[in-house]
C-alpha cells in the first residue's frame, strides 16, 4: 500500500473519514442524544429522518434476535442503551401501564380498576391483559408472555372477571356472618345485599354443573366450600 503512516497521521489531522457508514451512524446518534436532552426520551416521530434511522435500529435489532444478519454492532448497542434506547415500543407502553397499575394498587389495595375510574387507558389496558390471557388458555395466538403473567400475579393481579374483588369482599362478609352467627341462611331483611348475593352463588352453581355460562369456577366453588357454604345450600 502508498498509504503510509505519515499519510495517515496528516489525514486524520484534518478530520478525515475512514468509514462513512459509521461516520453517518453517529452523526444521527448525535442527533438522538440531542432529541433526548429536549424531550427527554428517544421515542422520535417517524415523520422525520432521524425517526426512520430510529425505527431502522430497532429493526437491526430485532434481526440481531432472530440470528440474522444486522448491521446493528454490540457498540453500537451500548451507545443506545447509555441514553435509555427504547428498543420496542409496544414493550414500553405495556411497562408505563403496568407502572400506573402498581400505583392504583398502593392506591386502592386491589387491581380491579372500574370501569368509571378517571383513568380510563387503564381500565382497557387491565381488560386487554385478562383478554389475553384467555387466549392462551384456549391455545389461541396471544401478545401475553409468561414474564407478564408473573409480574402481574406478583402484584395480586385476578384473571377471572372485573368483579372478582368485589366478590371477595362478599366473601368475607359471608365468612363473618358465620363466624358470628354460626353456619345459617342468611336473614334477608337483616342483610338484604348479603342474602341476594349468597343466593345468587347457589344459582351461579347450578348454572356451572349444568355446563352453563356463569362466572362461577372451581376456584370460587373452593373458597365458598371452606367457609360451610355448601352445608346450608346442598350441591
Amino acid at each position: 500500500s502508498h498509504l503510509t503512516e505519515e499519510r495517515m497521521q496528516n489525514l486524520n489531522q484534518i478530520g478525515f473519514v475512514w468509514d462513512a457508514q459509521e461516520a453517518a451512524w453517529d452523526e444521527r446518534y448525535d442527533e438522538l442524544v440531542s432529541y433526548k436532552k429536549i424531550h427527554g426520551d428517544t421515542l422520535v416521530c417517524q415523520a422525520s429522518q432521524l425517526g426512520n434511522w430510529v425505527d431502522n435500529q430497532r429493526k437491526e435489532y430485532q434481526l440481531l434476535q432472530r440470528g440474522k444478519h444486522s448491521n446493528l454492532t454490540n457498540k453500537r448497542i451500548g451507545k443506545l442503551d447509555q441514553i435509555g434506547f427504547v428498543w420496542s415500543v409496544l414493550e414500553d407502553a405495556w411497562e408505563e401501564k403496568f407502572a400506573e397499575l402498581v400505583e392504583f394498587k398502593a392506591a386502592h389495595g386491589h387491581t380491579d380498576v372500574p370501569k368509571s375510574w378517571e383513568n380510563q387507558q387503564l381500565f382497557w389496558w387491565v381488560s386487554v391483559q385478562r383478554r389475553e390471557y384467555r387466549k392462551l388458555k384456549e391455545g389461541k395466538i396471544t401478545g401475553i408472555t409468561e414474564e407478564r403473567i408473573q409480574r402481574l400475579e406478583d402484584l395480586g393481579f385476578e384473571w377471572r372477571s372485573k368483579n372478582t374483588y368485589r366478590w371477595k369482599i362478599r366473601l368475607g362478609e359471608l365468612r363473618d356472618f358465620y363466624g358470628e352467627k354460626g353456619v345459617a341462611p342468611v336473614p334477608r331483611a337483616e342483610h338484604p345485599t348479603l342474602y341476594n348475593w349468597a343466593t345468587k352463588q347457589k344459582k351461579e352453581y347450578d348454572k356451572f354443573v349444568r355446563g352453563e355460562k356463569t362466572n362461577m369456577d372451581e376456584e370460587r366453588i373452593n373458597d365458598l366450600e371452606r367457609i360451610g357454604f355448601f352445608d346450608i345450600y346442598v350441591k
